[in-house]
């Protein structure tokens, strides 16, 4: 359990990229007096937040998908 803990601990240390889900990410300033990343994958410039910290762009594409298809998300 302790390990388990550990890397998430390390995940939130360095923030998913929204668009592509990917975790390389590195600091590229601040704006607004918030911290700002740059995404080495895809090249998307953001700002992490709670809501979006393990939910890429994707996901939530396919979730919108699904649901007006009348499928279930569960």
């Amino acid at each position: 359990m302790r390990i388990t803990k550990e890397i998430r601990e390390e995940l939130l240390k360095k923030p998913q990229c929204p668009e592509c889900g990917s975790h390389f990410v590195v600091k590229d300033g601040k704006q607004w007096g918030k911290q700002t990343f740059l995404c080495t994958i895809c090249g998307r410039r953001f700002t992490p937040s709670a809501s979006h910290i393990f939910r890429p762009r994707h996901i939530k594409e396919q979730a919108i998908r699904m649901f007006v298809n009348g499928m279930s998300i569960n």
